[in-house]
């Protein structure tokens, strides 16, 4: 007998890949994690940013807030009470404001001309170097130094002992924003006078000015007018 022939199963043909198939989901899953890291990394930039902004702006509210009380200036202090008796006891005045307000600063254009003298306020050219000067002062270049803060101790040349000038040298010399020199536009009857921005205190020369009470009164005008906020610019040292 003829052998029968064993059929085979037929074979299923493939399933064509179709355009939306495995590959292409994979690929688009690569693209939709790097954009999240990317998206992720931005932001946490933008974190770190604005982190290092808040650190900036708080080191430099501190370093302002620093600066302010380092070189902040405080308002004038009554003169004390040994310096006003020492005053009334050589004749002096009491301390006086040439102007009813404190004026402005920063005038430093001409002309120089001055209602008073010595001037405690107005225009200006260059301040002087601190300390006891070797020529006489000028208002033009004292009135600067008075705009920063300074105290200026004004006398006739030859009206004051030699033991009442040294004496007020050392003051001058030994406490900072000072200036003391001969001033030739002192009125009649006024020898010494003491002088800040807008403040003014005269003495006359004669035996009850005595070289321990000039320093008492200059001592006294300095600590209560030294860098203080009366003048425009005051400093703290």
């Amino acid at each position: 007998m003829p052998k029968k022939k064993k059929h085979r199963p037929a074979q299923r043909a493939s399933a064509p890949l179709r355009p939306g198939g495995a590959a292409p989901q994979r690929r688009e899953h690569k693209q939709e994690a790097r954009e999240r890291r990317e998206q992720a990394l931005k932001r946490s930039s933008r974190r770190a940013t604005f982190r290092r902004a808040l650190q900036f702006a708080a080191v430099a509210a501190a370093a302002l807030l620093t600066f302010q009380f380092l070189t902040r200036v405080g308002a004038p202090k009554a003169i004390a009470q040994a310096a006003v008796i020492a005053a009334r006891d050589a004749g002096c005045t009491g301390v006086r404001q040439p102007l009813a307000e404190n004026p402005p600063g920063g005038l430093h254009d001409p002309p120089y001309e001055y209602d008073q003298h010595p001037a405690t306020s107005g225009h200006h050219t260059d301040p002087l170097p601190r300390g006891v000067q070797g020529a006489p002062m000028r208002d033009q270049n004292v009135v600067h130094n008075l705009e920063h803060g300074y105290v200026a101790i004004y006398y006739r040349d030859g009206a004051l002992p030699s033991d009442v000038v040294k004496a007020l040298q050392d003051v001058t010399n030994a406490r900072g924003e000072v200036v003391m020199g001969a001033y030739g536009q002192l009125p009649d009857g006024v020898d010494l006078a003491f002088g800040a921005w807008n403040r003014l205190q005269t003495c006359p020369a004669g035996p009850d000015l005595t070289a321990p009470r000039a320093r008492t009164i200059a001592t006294g005008f300095i600590d209560a007018f030294q860098n203080t906020n009366i003048a425009p610019e005051a400093r703290t040292g």
